[in-house]
């Protein structure tokens, strides 16, 4: 299994892009660069948000931008449902919180995987869905 690290380094190394062959001239930025996107899924209170954090720390240090998102955003309507359902306030059909785990990710934008041209690395923190 990789570390944190090693992801982190494989990811700034692809987003760099392909070192230019003596003779050529670099390809242009927008065409070298381009963001990975990584998802960490885990159980709650597993870690996931801690290795987010060491991720987006380490992207920022070698100069990378990065998009960080977290689910179930607990600040919607629909994350709000799904935050009582973790705290066993409400109890759901299995069905129904699979649903609501997907509408939160929709709601909170409206193109949830990046195009592969962004040169932004993308960063995603889930709860695993239960079957």
């Amino acid at each position: 299994m990789a570390s944190i690290n090693d992801l982190a380094t494989a990811a700034i190394a692809s987003s760099s892009g392909p070192e230019p062959q003596a003779g050529t001239s670099p390809a242009p930025a927008a065409a070298a660069a381009r963001g990975a996107f990584i998802v960490l899924e885990g159980l709650d209170r597993s870690g996931k948000t801690t290795q987010v954090k060491l991720l987006e720390q380490r992207f920022v240090e070698e100069g990378s931008k990065v998009k960080v998102m977290r689910f179930p955003d607990r600040s919607t309507p629909i994350g709000q449902m799904i935050d009582s359902y973790l705290k066993s306030d409400v109890e759901m059909d299995d069905h129904v919180i699979h649903l609501l785990f997907s509408a939160n990710r929709w709601e909170a934008e409206t193109n949830p995987i990046p195009p592969r041209s962004w040169n932004n690395h993308s960063l995603r923190s889930l709860l695993p869905l239960r079957h």
